[in-house]
């Protein structure tokens, strides 16, 4: 019993992580509103594909960036290709949540080894 609470302590521990970004849409921008971005952007192209870029910079006429494989290749979309335009946002709500859901379980976990008596 007691191996399977510390498994959940570690799981407990170890949910928050994953909630710290979620992906946000942003807008494309319009001629004059080139901006550069140094993480990750997520593009989906109007047929349906998707692609990660590492290092982007998005221009009023494409999005151009590494495209996040291996070996790395810089790609060059053209907005008219561009059906959504997402970036790395933080998520607080998320990320408060699942610190919260961590702790309960933690919390749970310990009094579950200790009534066990192991």
């Amino acid at each position: 019993m007691r191996t399977a609470a510390r498994a959940l302590a570690t799981i407990a521990l170890l949910l928050p992580l994953g909630a710290c970004t979620t992906w946000g849409s942003r807008p494309i921008p319009t001629p004059g509103q080139d901006h550069a971005v140094a993480d990750r952007v997520r593009v989906t192209r109007t047929d349906g594909s998707v692609v990660l870029l590492d290092s982007a910079t998005i221009r009023a006429d494409s999005v151009t960036g590494a495209a996040h494989l291996f070996p790395q290749q810089r790609v060059a979309i053209s907005t008219a290709e561009i059906q959504e335009l997402e970036t790395r946002q933080e998520a607080a709500a998320l990320t408060a949540l699942t610190v919260v859901l961590g702790l309960v379980g933690v919390l749970v976990a310990a009094l579950f080894t200790e009534g066990t008596g192991s």
